[in-house]
């Protein structure tokens, strides 16, 4: 069984940054395991509702969806128990020590974060970025069984292969991996769905455009979410896929983990 997990800083990115994959592997009968691990309690993504509500709501949203995927959720929490706040998240001690302690926990084979920008003119989302920099820090730390005095040791020497996933703020101008992900469209609007407080309303709202009329509306949306990537990277294909950057921060894809991906050419 090969394990997976995604570390990214908000409740509704892994669904829209890897979700697919792994819902296309499951269908084509790959043997897996996954853990969502979100960093961000999600307290700021919403014009009418305070922290505590937002919060709330998209950690009960959050839940659904891992739920629906036969995940595993967990939202990180430093060694005191405190969640990390929205909006405000820095690469710094706190972050990367918990980071490398939920990751030497599940021991993941394969690790999805966001990417670095590459480009001075990519976009910034400050929580994005950070949970970018804090993974590719404490990357080699992984195999370090005393790397953090503020947590246990851990022994088990983790080393996971990282790949980056393609994200709407940084937008790498380029890839490395793709999947073919056609056949997971349903599964993944079903997923998309659960987050009402973003998909229907802080989204449309930040982005000035109208929400989704239905989960029909959104499928097409993620349908030419999927598009518009393939044509800024350059894809040809015929289908639907989703992007990754094969990384040096940890190990190399083994010959059976790089099978389940397409090469792109850079």
């Amino acid at each position: 069984m090969i394990r997976l997990l995604s570390i990214q800083p908000h409740f509704d990115d892994w669904e829209f940054t890897t979700s697919a994959t792994w819902m296309a592997w499951r269908r084509r009968g790959v043997d897996l395991t996954g853990q969502v691990i979100v960093v961000t309690d999600g307290g700021i993504g919403h014009h009418g509702r305070d922290h505590a509500e937002t919060a709330a709501a998209r950690l009960q949203e959050g839940q659904r969806s891992a739920d629906l995927a036969g995940c595993n959720l967990l939202l990180l929490r430093d060694e005191q128990g405190t969640t990390f706040r929205e909006a405000t998240l820095d690469d710094d001690i706190r972050l990367r020590s918990a980071l490398w302690n939920a990751v030497v926990s599940y021991k993941p084979d394969l690790l999805f974060c966001p990417p670095l920008p590459n480009s001075p003119t990519a976009g910034c989302h400050n929580d994005h970025y950070a949970v970018a920099m804090a993974v590719w820090r404490a990357a080699y730390l992984f195999a370090v069984p005393r790397a953090f005095d503020n947590y246990p040791p851990n022994y088990d020497r983790v080393k996971p292969a990282i790949l980056c996933t393609d994200d709407a703020y940084l937008r790498p101008d380029f890839v490395t991996l793709a999947v073919e992900i056609t056949e997971a469209l349903d599964a993944v609007a079903e997923l998309a769905q659960c987050h009402v407080s973003q998909v229907y309303e802080w989204l449309p709202w930040i982005g000035q455009s109208h929400p989704p009329k239905g989960i029909d509306d959104l499928r097409e949306r993620l349908r030419n979410r999927y598009r518009i990537s393939a044509t800024r990277l350059g894809w040809q294909r015929e289908g639907l896929f989703q992007f990754f950057i094969a990384t040096s921060w940890g190990r190399a894809l083994t010959d059976e983990e790089r099978a389940l991906f397409l090469s792109v050419g850079v």
